[in-house]
């Protein structure tokens, strides 16, 4: 049968014979105007069902109409129509078990397994794929494949490609006008039919259906079926993504409050506090508070490009470099040195790290310090003069071997030095205005006397109610109060 509208009009004409216009009425009762034809569709399908041998036709004479066409169920149209029902209460009951298993579905690998292997049973399709979208990698990995002879770990479908632009019903790829990236992967596995998967208007994945066994075309029950399939589908690899991305963000959380210091150490003459809040997407912002010596403190503060759980393990590399090389003799230039030799040797394509370290020496009140690329610390004097830490080189991780200056700062009481990443000062509100380096100077200088811990909590309560607490990238800070 051609699909939907044969078993429609099958049924319509179970009760009694009707003509063409009486049946269009029948078929928009049935149902509720939620299948859309019209007579140029309905007359070609009248006409093929009655050459099946499922229809016969004759015409007859009724009130009010001359000569109308009346249209009669044949004994193999009923036995036709019952077997094509059956067939049909098949599909929605997979799609209805499909469903259950979808909202139940805890793992993506799980849920892709079942739905290959049901799709598979259900349509005769050989092979299946079900290709998904990853928030960490660019482009539709194969989640599930059966029946395909292909390497399931490198076959990536490009997110950029035209294939499933503002796509949402079952369709037939023509592969000729395809570009080269989208037609290797569909010729690979063979593919017949894509039905797309979407929720709430994002692309989240696609199944690729290859030729029945039967060796028979996708007809309209088939296409039915599986848009059935793929709104459940498409909603529940959302759900689960959201719940992948959730899992991360915990990861990475608990990854970064384990290196963080539990405790910041103290020296005479010098207070220091710090703090870390985390952004709803965890960056890799790192510091640390090395005790080099009774007398020397180490205060280190970075930040890795990228978020989640790689940035976090990068920022363990960079917390494990530090710890490894740091001591009280080593200059801060040449400590950075070495520490970018370490983090260049292990780090990826396109990603590098922003560092800044000093040495404090709390008795004689000097500060030596080298700026990789940070955000340059804030030295703010109780006579309202402030200055910017910025004598270093370039950040970690691009040019393995390179040299770096370093700077050096008298510091007097009353001062106080606040060291912070970009989430601090590039922090925007709902009206669109960033919180900005003068935002912080206007939240230090009004709070100068506070010492360590008081001003850092002002700093935090400041970009907060900014924000509304909305945090686009880690807010972090080292504040130093010299007494």
């Amino acid at each position: 049968m051609k699909g939907i509208l044969d078993r429609l009009i099958l049924q319509a004409l179970t009760l009694q014979p009707n003509h063409g216009h009486a049946i269009a009425q029948r078929l928009r009762r049935m149902t509720r105007g939620g299948f859309g034809f019209n007579h140029g569709s309905l007359y070609p399908a009248l006409h093929r069902l009655e050459a099946n041998g499922w229809l016969t036709s004759q015409w007859e004479l009724r009130e009010g109409i001359n000569k109308a066409k009346i249209y009669t169920l044949t004994p193999s149209g009923r036995r036709q129509l019952k077997t094509e029902t059956a067939a049909w209460n098949r599909y929605v009951e997979i799609a209805r078990q499909l469903a259950r298993e979808v909202a139940e579905a805890g793992q993506l690998d799980t849920l892709a397994t079942t739905v290959v292997d049901w799709l598979r049973e259900a349509t005769g399709a050989r092979p299946v794929a079900l290709f998904t979208r990853s928030h960490t990698n660019p482009g539709y990995g194969i989640s599930a494949l059966r029946d395909g002879d292909v390497d399931t770990g490198t076959l990536r479908f490009p997110a950029e490609g035209a294939l499933l632009h503002d796509r949402s019903i079952p369709f037939e790829p023509n592969v000729d006008e395809l570009a080269a990236g989208e037609r290797d992967v569909l010729e690979a596995i063979g593919t017949r039919l894509v039905v797309p998967l979407r929720a709430k208007g994002e692309s989240v994945g696609f199944l690729s259906l290859g030729a029945k066994s039967s060796e028979e075309p996708y007809d309209d029950d088939d296409r039915e079926f599986l848009a059935m399939v793929a709104d459940q589908l498409g909603l529940g690899l959302a759900s689960l993504r959201l719940s992948a991305q959730q899992v991360d963000l915990d990861d990475a959380t608990a990854i970064q409050r384990r290196l963080l210091p539990t405790t910041i150490p103290q020296r005479r003459g010098v207070a220091i506090a710090a703090s870390w809040q985390p952004a709803k997407a965890i960056g890799g912002d790192y510091y640390d508070v090395l005790g080099l010596s009774d007398t020397l403190l180490g205060l280190c503060i970075g930040d890795v490009v990228g978020k989640g759980v790689p940035a976090a393990l990068l920022m363990a590399n960079l917390q494990a470099a530090v710890k490894a090389v740091a001591t009280a003799a080593l200059p801060p230039r040449d400590l950075v040195a070495r520490v970018n030799r370490i983090i260049g040797s292990n780090i990826g394509p396109g990603k590098f790290i922003t560092f800044f370290y000093a040495v404090l020496d709390a008795e004689s009140k000097t500060l030596v310090f080298t700026n990789a690329g940070h955000n340059p610390p804030l030295l703010t004097r109780a006579d309202g003069s402030f200055s910017t830490l910025d004598d270093g080189g370039p950040v970690l991780g691009v040019f393995e071997t390179i040299s770096y200056d370093q700077g050096s700062v008298e510091l007097k009481t009353g001062d106080r030095l606040t060291l912070f990443t970009d989430g601090v000062t590039e922090l925007w509100n709902s009206t669109g205005a960033e919180f900005g380096d003068d935002g912080l100077l206007e939240v230090i200088r009004t709070h100068q006397t506070l010492d360590a811990a008081a001003l850092e909590d002002a700093i935090t309560q400041a970009v907060t109610a900014f924000s509304h607490g909305d945090f686009q990238d880690d807010v972090t800070l080292v504040v130093v109060a010299v007494n």
